[in-house]
């Protein structure tokens, strides 16, 4: 998976840290910027969400997807220990706040599809843990967070 980088003083990557208000974590070392796990790029964690044994974490990557307007974001999908999806290729709606339940909602909503769901050539990228993943009902009930998210949501 190739890593778009920018420099952690970058105008672009100044820039879109002030629109989201990120500021930079002060330490000792001035040049040390969070990074996305198994990667070295510069990104921001912007969100943690957790339901039952499910946890899924999301990195601001200071970049849009290639043909859209939508913040490009990076993901973790957990299930207990073991991890499940990870990517860098989400690009969420522009009309929700990127660390939004909206925005969890449809992540989960993506990572829980199931035969059925779409076209059968959408699982051809997954490897044996994550079919097996899928077809052990673990995919269904995260679909379950991902309704209760968006029913949450569209109540407020």
């Amino acid at each position: 998976m190739e890593c778009l980088r920018e420099e952690p003083d970058s105008p672009v990557v100044r820039f879109w840290a002030d629109f989201y208000g990120i500021k930079k974590e002060e330490s000792e070392d001035e040049d040390m910027v969070p990074v996305y796990p198994g990667h070295q790029c510069d990104y921001e964690h912007i969100r943690t969400w957790e339901g039952d044994e499910f946890t899924l974490h999301l990195w601001c990557t200071f970049s849009t997807v290639r043909y859209g307007p939508q913040e490009r974001l990076a993901y973790q999908l957990w299930d207990g220990d073991t991890l499940i999806f990870e990517g860098e290729d989400y690009g969420c709606s522009p009309l929700n706040a990127i660390d939004s339940d909206a925005s969890v909602s449809a992540l989960l909503s993506f990572l829980s599809l199931r035969p059925g769901d779409t076209d059968e050539d959408y699982f051809d990228s997954y490897n044996n843990k994550q079919i097996e993943w899928r077809d052990s009902g673990r995919a269904e009930e995260l679909s379950f967070h991902a309704i209760e998210l968006e029913v949450q949501d569209n109540d407020e």
